[in-house]
């Protein structure tokens, strides 16, 4: 059985941004991982996924913002880079990525 998180076969990365692009963007990200993590214990897969956010300059980050409940915990991972990496990035820029 695998044990601890460098063994994880499977990680789902949700690439996030905290602009107030979209006011209701906050509680359907919550809720996707959420139901992700209640999929993910259901069918004990919990030691072969791992999710990962990455917050993308946020001013407002969403490891401090997100309400993941306590058996999920263990299962979600944030990275954040900071908005001093990520400014000098164009919509233009972006698209072409």
């Amino acid at each position: 059985m695998l044990k601890n998180k460098k063994n994880k076969k499977c990680t789902i990365i949700y690439p996030v941004k905290n602009d107030n692009y979209n006011k209701y963007f906050l509680s359907r990200l919550n809720y996707v991982i959420e139901h992700t993590c209640a999929l993910i214990n259901e069918l004990k897969l919990k030691n072969f996924f791992e999710l990962n956010v990455v917050d993308f300059g946020s001013e407002k980050k969403f490891s401090k913002n997100l309400q993941i409940s306590q058996p999920n915990i263990d299962i979600v991972s944030f990275y954040e880079i900071e908005n001093s990496l990520t400014k000098n990035i164009t919509k233009k820029k972006i698209w072409l990525l």
